[in-house]
């Protein structure tokens, strides 16, 4: 610098020192340092005592690498040596070419690394936070509670380019989210500066809809009588802490005169600005402020704002700063309008973050249209919705998922669709595209247990053609569903086999403020509706002695031996009271209720439904003449009855249909404790389907005898398999025949029940009461014996009770 230069900037820095000290314009001394100091950062300069203090070596770094003080190596000696011994351009490419050559070099350790994990500064910074707002109201420990959700903040504000960031956990945001948020902030900030590069003030912009907008936030105390505070106040006390630590914030609000901000944002260049959106939009038309340098726009309260009127507003101010801006929106508990400002606000790929388990908030923004039909119609159904996404799409590609039950139902679906409509084949069986004048759309049909390998997170419409046999995995897909858009679709096709899901579905488009169908309401209305349902099988009939297949033939009656159980089944419940008995027409059936029912006064319901299943022409022969007479179709009603077809019909889907239909009117009589009379394999699809399970899984209950013979190994995994399945049940009582068999297959869904719940290591097993019962001809034998608390076995599923007699 020439000598009249250095005296010019003397001059000037008297000049600035007095105008500092007037009394308009005075700032406290602390401020001075501190803008002085960032001055300096700006230009790369610092005082001589700067940097001295950290410069000294220590335990941890005994020769002052961190400060650009390397140790003299041997390997640097030498370079060293053959710097003075060779002169020229070619001695300043020896080390890199000697460090490049070799194969035992040692590579040079690049800042990668660094960049992909936060410095020790946003702890310092957090720990700030913390031991501030553990001062004023002991709370000391919950901001590293959210240490997950903050790393995942950090990730997407420290990419390069960086990712906007919409978190649905809460309408504002917590005070543990705004820590995480002001300190990634002020990391982003020191990287930059360790790197040499310019930052421009304000970094960061934190908008909140109003400063008399008050909260009551959970993360202050868990105290009642906590007062609302404000929620600019709440963010500005967040970033007090960090003024000692060079990060400096300012609140603009419509509380305090304009004139007076105007003239404090010239004293001052703050890091952090935190302001109402009308009093921002004044300050910036005035000049006072310049925010089109911002680097992180934070909003928090979009469902505030959008009551507000205020949408114009922060469109404004977001086009008045750099596209470039890395956006954060706190916006849980939002309608479909917010979701377009949302839109709006954000551009290109974001991440949805949330610390809020609950449903509702993990599909924040996902719309849900249920489609009912039935499963004959389900095709043009599915057709139907991927037009009505062609035309919403049109000049753009869409990807869409399509999930069917299994691997069968979707290759069935996939040809269906590719003969029904312009397709074009994918890479593989799986995958099409439906090609249109309008538009594309990438198709991807999946089952469910090859779900959890799918990348659901990058599909932002779900196409559900088949819903799960667990609602939780409906849950889950709908949690992952367009997780890096802001909003997202899923589809779901709903019909009659599906009635066993009907309540929990209605319950979650309920919470998440979707429309419910109508079947969906009818199927899950309760009032009136019964609370217990008790199913009972017919006692032994002439054709079950003779060994034939009885199927829903009538040309059977009970034997002796089947009135003396149906007599055992009456002792059994004859201090139940039940409002009601639905029975099969059969015979069969319908002596075992007269037999049971014996005096009570209502009348008995027939139901059609309620017949055994349709066998054709099956029905009547003995086992050894149906293998004899139809062969591989008789074996293969033995080994995959679910999708055996005789005469034309498949009588395991069949069932179930009418086992759904049967449940439509068991829950919607008027009492409470219905007594159902029917048949084996009608029993287990009423259970089946209670739990929501495919006909796929027809014969997992076991409503027959058993033998004297011990178990087998097919047995003892049949046992198991039962004891899996009732693994969700409480069952109270187990009543057995004392063979050998039975008690084996008893003990072990006792053994899986008592420990069911046992899960602790304070936990105390529960027990199981378990009875013999001698023959089951023995009327007498429950006369010697006290009856169980509740009834002999119960099985508390989904707010039904269902008590098996197992004849």
């Amino acid at each position: 610098m020439a000598k009249g230069d250095d005296a010019l900037a003397r001059k000037r820095g008297k000049v600035r020192r007095k105008r500092m000290r007037s009394s308009e314009n005075a700032v406290s001394t602390r401020v001075a340092a501190i803008i002085a100091s960032k001055r300096r950062r700006k230009t790369g300069k610092r005082r001589g005592c700067e940097g001295m203090c950290f410069s000294l070596p220590c335990p941890e770094d005994p020769f002052n690498e961190r400060h650009g003080k390397k140790r003299r190596t041997d390997d640097d000696a030498a370079d060293a040596d053959g710097d003075h011994k060779k002169k020229g351009n070619d001695s300043k490419k020896q080390p890199k070419e000697r460090a490049m050559s070799g194969s035992n070099a040692i590579p040079v350790r690049k800042m990668k690394t660094e960049e992909d994990r936060p410095s020790k500064f946003l702890v310092v910074c957090l720990n700030a936070i913390r031991d501030a707002a553990g001062a004023s109201d002991g709370d000391s420990g919950s901001i590293h509670d959210t240490s997950s959700w903050g790393m995942e903040l950090w990730k997407s504000c420290a990419a390069s380019p960086p990712l906007d960031v919409l978190d649905t956990s809460y309408a504002y945001a917590t005070r543990e989210q705004t820590s995480w948020l002001v300190s990634t902030a002020c990391d982003i900030v020191a990287r930059k500066e360790k790197l040499g590069v310019v930052v421009s003030c304000p970094f960061l912009l934190y908008l909140v809809p109003s400063q008399e907008k008050g909260r009551a936030s959970e993360s202050y105390s868990s105290n009642n009588s906590f007062a609302i505070a404000s929620l600019l106040g709440q963010v500005r006390s967040i970033c007090k802490p960090l003024k000692s630590l060079g990060i400096h914030s300012v609140s603009l609000h419509p509380g305090t005169s304009i004139e007076h901000q105007i003239s404090g944002l010239k004293s001052c260049e703050p890091e952090f600005l935190i302001s109402t959106p009308e009093r921002l939009l004044e300050l910036v038309s005035l000049k006072a402020i310049d925010i089109s340098n911002v680097s992180m726009l934070v909003i928090d309260g979009l469902s505030e704002f959008e009551a507000l009127n205020l949408s114009p507003i922060i469109n404004s101010v977001r086009r008045t700063i750099s596209s470039d801006a890395q956006v954060t929106i706190f916006g849980g508990q939002c309608d479909q309008s917010s979701a377009t400002v949302a839109r709006n606000l954000l551009c290109g790929r974001i991440t949805k973050l949330t610390t809020n388990d609950s449903v509702t908030s993990r599909s924040e923004f996902i719309a849900q249209h249920v489609q009912c039909c039935t499963p004959e119609e389900k095709t043009s159904k599915v057709k139907e919705i991927l037009e009505h996404v062609l035309v919403e799409h049109a000049s753009k590609t869409a990807k869409v998922l399509l999930v069917a039950a299994n691997d069968h139902e979707a290759q069935k679906l996939t040809s269906s669709l590719k003969l029904e409509i312009c397709t074009v084949p994918g890479d593989s069986s799986s995958t099409f595209t439906i090609c249109s004048s309008m538009g594309l759309i990438n198709v991807l049909v999946k089952d469910w247990k090859s779900l959890a390998t799918t990348g659901v997170e990058e599909f932002e419409i779900v196409l559900v053609a088949d819903l799960p046999p667990s609602f939780d995995d409906y849950v889950e897909i709908l949690s992952r569903t367009a997780r890096h858009v802001v909003a997202g679709k899923v589809h779901v096709i709903f019909s009659n086999s599906d009635a066993a899901l009907a309540k929990p579905l209605s319950d979650v488009l309920a919470s998440c403020g979707q429309n419910v169908p109508e079947l969906l309401t009818k199927l899950t209305r309760t009032t009136p509706g019964s609370d217990r349902v008790v199913l009972v099988r017919h006692g032994q009939s002439t054709w079950n002695a003779e060994g034939r297949i009885q199927g829903s033939s009538d040309l059977s009656v009970l034997t002796p031996k089947g009135e003396s159980q149906a007599e055992t089944s009456r002792l059994m419940l004859l201090s139940d009271s039940f409002d009601a008995c639905f029975i099969s027409p059969l015979a069969r059936s319908r002596r075992t209720a007269e037999i049971i029912w014996d005096s009570r006064d209502k009348d008995l319901i027939p139901d059609s439904d309620l017949r055994e299943i349709d066998l054709y022409s099956f029905q009547g022969l003995l086992k050894h003449e149906g293998k004899e007479k139809y062969g591989a179709l008789f074996q293969q009603w033995q080994t995959n009855a679910p999708n055996c077809s005789i005469d034309g019909h498949y009588p395991v889907q069949e069932l179930w249909d009418r086992a759904q239909s049967c449940w439509e009117r068991i829950l919607a009589h008027e009492g409470k404790s219905v007594l159902v009379v029917a048949h084996n394999a009608v029993n287990q699809a009423l259970i089946a389907t209670s739990l929501g399970r495919c006909y796929e899984n027809f014969m997992w209950i076991f409503l027959g005898g058993v033998g004297y013979a011990p178990l087998n190994m097919l047995g003892v995994i049949q046992a198991q398999k039962t004891a899996e399945l009732l693994l969700d049940l409480k069952v109270n009582s187990i009543i057995c025949s004392p063979q050998v068999a039975a008690v084996d297959t008893a003990t072990a869904i006792c053994e899986v029940q008592e420990s069911a719940d046992c899960l602790g290591a304070d936990c105390v097993p529960r027990d199981i009461e378990m009875k013999n019962l001698l023959g089951l001809e023995i009327d007498d034998a429950f006369q010697t014996k006290q009856k169980v608390r509740s009834s002999p076995v119960s099985l508390v599923m989904k707010g039904i009770g269902i008590v098996l007699s197992l004849l």
